[in-house]
């Protein structure tokens, strides 16, 4: 009998004590870091992820270009048009040569005029709502949006001997990818601010297209075209910023 009620008062004060608010606190404060840390790396990740799925999304474009101008596709029962892709990062605002860095556009080449988008400026295309109607746009086929923050942050040119020029330092401002049959080589031409094409075009006949993405939180990835039609998804460091590097 003298056990059991000692046994119990031993019971009864542990019951009594609990946690202290100190410990509470404690428990709290590392529960806070678990979940902070957690929350961090699934942004990183899902950040990462989401700039490497919308740059294969790109080069998916830009091979669906392919296919159309090389395989498939006609027009009007003519196979005889370029398909291809235009980007125009300048800014909305412009008043020659609007651009837009959160879209780019799939077209077809329908006036066969130097394998680019549209006529050259003050008659340029531009980006609109007008986009899949033949009746005002006859090359514009689809818009295709970036979302999420991301965008298309520079567009440079590599001459394959290490000297690159982008429009960050340069006046380039967008580019067109063009393909047609027979081959599936890449008709590239670089365009200006101006809206105007880097002249000669065929001097970039051997050379290499970047377009380089970002994401909000500064993680980029680029899509690098070949003029031998070659199309691969990188890490290019020209897509880096100074900022970023430091």
């Amino acid at each position: 009998m003298f056990l059991s009620k000692q046994k119990n008062k031993e019971n009864l004060a542990t019951y009594k004590s609990g946690f202290t608010l100190i410990e509470l606190l404690v428990s709290v404060f590392i529960i806070g870091v678990i979940a902070s840390v957690t929350v961090y790396n699934h942004k990183e990740f899902t950040d990462s992820l989401e700039i490497t799925n919308l740059a294969y999304a790109v080069a998916l474009s830009i091979r669906e270009a392919q296919i159309s101008g090389t395989a498939v596709k006609g027009i009007s029962g003519n196979f005889e048009k370029a398909y291809g892709i235009h980007f125009n990062i300048n800014p909305e605002t412009d008043a020659n040569f609007p651009g837009n860095n959160k879209a780019y556009l799939l077209f077809v080449d329908d006036e066969n005029d130097q394998y680019i988008y549209g006529n050259l400026p003050p008659n340029y295309l531009g980006f609109n709502n007008n986009c899949g109607d033949p009746s005002i746009n006859l090359e514009c086929i689809q818009q295709i949006d970036i979302g999420r923050g991301n965008f298309i942050s520079k567009i440079c040119v590599n001459d394959g001997s290490g000297d690159l020029s982008c429009s960050d330092d340069s006046n380039l401002a967008g580019v067109d990818l063009t393909f047609l049959r027979p081959k599936l080589d890449t008709n590239i031409r670089f365009r200006r601010q101006n809206g105007t094409v880097l002249t000669p075009p065929n001097q970039y006949n051997d050379k290499e297209a970047i377009i380089c993405l970002k994401s909000p939180s500064g993680r980029t990835k680029s899509i690098n075209v070949l003029h031998s039609g070659q199309i691969y998804v990188g890490k290019d460091t020209i897509c880096e910023d100074i900022s970023d590097e430091s």
